[in-house]
This record gives C-alpha cells, structure tokens and sequence, in this order.
C-alpha cells in the first residue's frame, strides 16, 4: 500500500460504498467512510474500515498526515460540508484526486485533473479513461447509479465497469470493456449444442422452457471481452460452476465470493452457463465469465492462487487448471453427496465417487458429508455455511398465528415432496384453518394438492422470503438427505419452530427437543404430531423458536468467509 488516505462521502447506496471502499484499499494506507447513516456504518463494520461523521472529518485527517483520495457519490451533502466543496478544496491543495459522478465533474474547475482525465463520447456515457501528463494522479474511478445497476443486474452490459489496479504506473482505473464482433457460426453451433443439453436435463416440460428461455437468452447476449488490469498483490479465487442458476448451492457460492472480495480477495466465477434471472435474486460483486463449455475454460480464464471445483462436473475441469499452471492450487466445495442425486445402476453415481480423487482438497459444510466422503477414503475440511444474519434475523414474535412453511420440489425426490403432501394434507384436517405456505418451484401451480396453500413459486427476491419465515409459525422440512439445509437454518435464524428430517447434514445445526423437532422422513405419522404440538403449545413453540434463533447466529457469512480464506492461502 502508498502513503495516502482514502475518503468516501457516503451515500445511500451500500453497493457503491463496498466497490469504493474495496477499490480504495488496495492502494490506500487508510480508508475512510465520511458519513453518519446506519448504510455507511454498516459498510464500514464489513469492510474493516473507519466511519467517522464530516465534523470528525478534519481530526481523521490531521492524524493521518497523508494526501488524500477522495471517492463522492453524485451530490451527497453533508451537514456542515458538501461533497462539492470538499471536492473543490481537494483540487487546490493539488495533493487529492476526486472520483465523482460524471455529470459533477465539468462542475470541478475545468481543465483541472479530472476534466483532463476524462473523455467523454457523443453521448455522455464514458468510454476512455487516461491520466497521461497528470503525475500526482493516484486514482480515478467514476461511479454512479446507471453504472451500478449495469454492474449488478447484467455484468456483460456494456457499462459494465472493471476494476484494477495498473502496478506499472501505481494507479487504479475503472475500465469499461469494448464490445466484441458477434460469434462465429462454429461458436453458434457449440452454444446450440450446450443449450439442448441444458433442456434434456430441464425434466419436467415447465422447467424444460424455462430452461430453453434462459438458454436462448444468454446465447444471444452481447458478452465483453475482459482486459483486467489487475493488481499482482491481492490474493485470488476462482469459483467454477457448470451452471450459474437460482439454486441453494449457486447461493453458498455467490455469497462467499462476495463476502471474499469484501476481504480485499480477487474474487470471480467462472461459468458455462448462466441464467438472466440470478441479476434479480441477489447482488454480485464480481462479473460472471462465461464460456461455451467447461473444457474450453482452460485455454482463457485468467492465472488465479485458487481455482475451486463446485459440483462433481466441474472437479476434471479444475484439477486441469492447477494441472496447467493456470491457478497455484485446486480445492473441491462439496456441497451435497451427489452420487445419491442418481438411481442405482446409473455410471454417474461412480462418476462422482471418482471426482473426489482428482482434488485432494475438499471442503464441506457437515459431518455428515464428511462422513461420506471418507467411505470414498477422501477427507475433507469442514467449514460451517454462513448466513447473511442482517438479512435472515428473527420477524414476528412467537406464538405466531397458526401457519405452516415448507419448501417444496416436486421435481426433486429427494427433497420429500410425498411425504410434505401427506403430513399437510393431515394437518389441514386437524387444524382446517391453519395457513399453509409452500416456495421452490415453479411446478407447483401444475399439481392438485389435497389442501388449499399460498403458492409463492420460486423465490428470488431474499428479503421476500426472509419476511415468509418471519411470519408463519412452523418450518417444515421432509427431504429424505440434504449437504447441509440452508433453508432450515434460514427458518430458524428468522423465528419459525422447525420440523425437520433426522437425515442428512441437518444435523450440523438440528438438536431434537433442543431448537427443533427431528423425525424420519418416511415416519409420517411422527412428522405430523411434531407439527401439531408446535401448533397448539405456545410454550414449545416459543422455546424451541428462541432456541433456533440463538443456534442460527453462531453460522455468520463473514466468519464462513474468513475461514474458507485461510483454507485457501493454506494450500
């Protein structure tokens, strides 16, 4: 790191807040957040960095004794200092430069540092950044909303900014990525090939649309060819996915890289296929890089310290990248024991026993997946899931009115969908009143179900689903095995008293009678008197969900992050 400070004027934007920050601290020697709302306090407690209101402002500075860098949001104002003003005072001192938005730049004495740095094109949007002739420049960054919303909902928009850091000069740049020609027809057909793949996997005629359209889609995309300017220093991961969709194991992947690059980690994903409807589920800090198949990955993905296998189809294609020099290390993320995804007979079943094999390194959430691996004479790292705990925290106090929550996958068997139907179908002839609340999928509106429910599809919007949990009074969860179950710990970090399946990683966090009821999953009637008891005695009900929340907050995202971290700078 150089001798300089820091400064973002916060704003209301938490997005912006952590690409400045992040941006900022892989040059500065200090960093600053000036602001006083709950947004820029929040930002600095993750990031690990200094909060201080604009009247601390001038002591921050004086005990820095440091040239400043200056990050401003638009036309933040603060009490007794705008960002304009501070701006302007920057410049004069010819020791700070400003990264403001666009439009306030021609407002920042013209012909200054700023101005001479940027060039716009016809249409105001910038497409060239250059700091040729201004020696004192350390950084400049543009960021404003149309840039974010760019970022966040479509990374391969042509907006999309790049970050990095250019060691040879000592200056951070944002970058924006210049549009390629279309594909070739050989690419077309290549694309084609994936997509009908993609399809025949989709099973049910819905998802198998859904799918096609999502395909389709992407094929279709303009997607940027990437230019990083990278800084050499910072510690980098590359997370490898078949497919990055709206699935509870995309979710443990999105959320650690971003938790990582909140840790000053050159976090990325690397992807065959990625589906339009992720930009509306949650926010990525990182862009996705997609590419037509797994075994082409190899020949462009950037060098990395850590290339990190996801699921069992992409281990060969991670154990060829530490192979070929492209990243230093491999590591596997087991998610799941995916070798019971098949029916018996089926070769894939040893397909994934023998992917165990080819990373040595092995991460997993439970003991019981630690426990499965080892039949296999493959040991593992156990790691315990993180939750975003700002997000999922307690709702409505219990005893909440009599309601019922359960995930539901008729399309999945091993989730337990027979066996929920037959346990709902009892429990809304015991208590016909009582709201019933099934998400997860999009096959639900195709089923006849012998009780009437709230059918909330597919969830994508998170505090959505955090506000079901926090309203109903029981989670219900019949799958016959699961790597983990983040929906159970969701339920119970927002309130709800569970039932859930004695099977499977669960029991990481599930202690029968402690903060949860456990049974068999083919016990019905053992499922059923749970759910009833929970439905009619207020004081277990209200025990067990104090319990659950209390249990919920030992699994936190940062401390899940930090540890895969070490993990990773340890092989």
């Amino acid at each position: 790191m150089t001798d300089f400070v820091g400064l973002i004027i916060a704003g209301s934007d938490a997005r912006w807040l952590s690409l400045a920050t992040r941006l900022l601290q892989a040059e500065a020697s200090a960093v600053c957040l000036v602001g006083d709302s709950p947004v820029a306090h929040h930002v600095a407690a993750r990031c690990g960095v200094s909060c201080v209101s604009d009247f601390d402002l001038r002591q921050w500075l004086i005990d820095c004794e440091h040239p400043a860098v200056v990050a401003i949001e638009e036309d933040v104002l603060l009490p007794s200092l705008s960002a304009r003003a501070l701006a302007n005072r920057a410049l004069e001192a010819n020791d700070v430069v400003v990264a403001a938005h666009p439009e306030n730049v021609r407002g920042l004495k013209p012909g200054q540092v700023l101005s001479a740095a940027l060039e716009l094109d016809p249409v105001g949007k910038p497409h060239k950044l250059a700091a040729a002739g201004v020696p004192r420049i350390r950084l400049i960054a543009i960021l404003n909303d149309s840039f974010l919303d760019a970022a966040f909902s479509d990374p391969n928009s042509a907006t999309a900014p790049i970050f990095g850091v250019d060691r040879s000069t000592n200056r951070s740049l944002l970058l924006l990525p210049e549009m390629p020609s279309s594909k070739g027809s050989g690419d077309l057909r290549a694309m084609s090939w994936e997509i009908g793949r993609a399809v025949l996997r989709g099973g049910s005629i819905g998802n198998r649309i859904r799918q096609a359209g999502a395909a389709i889609a992407g094929l279709f995309r303009k997607r940027p060819e990437i230019h990083v300017v990278k800084n050499t220093d910072r510690f980098s991961v590359t997370y490898v996915l078949d497919e990055l969709v709206v699935a509870g194991g995309t979710q443990s992947v999105i959320q650690l890289v971003n938790e990582l690059i909140l840790l000053g980690v050159d976090a990325r994903i690397a992807a065959r296929f990625v589906d339009p409807a992720i930009y509306r589920w949650m926010p990525l800090l990182t862009r996705p890089m997609v590419y037509e198949s797994l075994d082409t990955m190899g020949e462009t993905l950037p060098p990395c310290d850590v290339a990190v296998a996801t699921m069992w189809t992409t281990a060969a294609t991670v154990a060829d990248l530490k192979f070929a020099g492209t990243a230093k290390a491999a590591a596997y993320f087991v998610q799941d024991y995916e070798a019971w995804f098949y029916d018996k007979g089926d070769e894939r079943r040893d397909l994934v026993r023998s992917s165990y094999a080819r990373i040595p390194n092995r991460i997993v959430k439970s003991q019981w997946l630690a426990d499965k691996l080892k039949r296999h004479a493959a040991d593992s790292t156990q790691i315990a899931l993180g939750l975003d705990l700002d997000l999922f925290s307690s709702g409505l106090e219990q005893p909440r009115e009599k309601s019922v929550i359960a995930m539901a996958r008729p399309g999945t068997e091993r989730r337990g969908f027979g066996a929920l139907v037959q346990v709902l179908e009892q429990i809304h002839e015991r208590f016909p009143d009582t709201k019933i609340t099934l998400f997860g999928s999009g096959e639900l509106n195709t089923r006849k179900l012998p009780f009437p429910c709230v059918n909330e599809g597919i969830v994508e919007d998170q505090q959505h689903l955090a506000q079901l949990y926090g309203s109903h009074r029981v989670f219900i969860d019949t799958s016959r095995f699961q790597g983990f179950g983040r929906c159970a710990l969701e339920a119970m970090a927002c309130g709800c008293a569970c039932v859930l399946s004695d099977q499977g990683g669960v029991n990481a966090y599930a202690k029968h009678g402690g903060n949860s009821l456990l049974a068999n999953p083919d016990d019905i009637f053992a499922l059923v008197d749970h759910v009833d008891t929970l439905l009619t005695e207020d004081e277990t009900a209200q025990r067990l969900s104090a319990a659950a929340m209390q249990t919920a907050q030992q699994f936190d995202l940062r401390t899940e992050a930090e540890a895969t971290l070490a993990y990773f700078k340890g092989l």
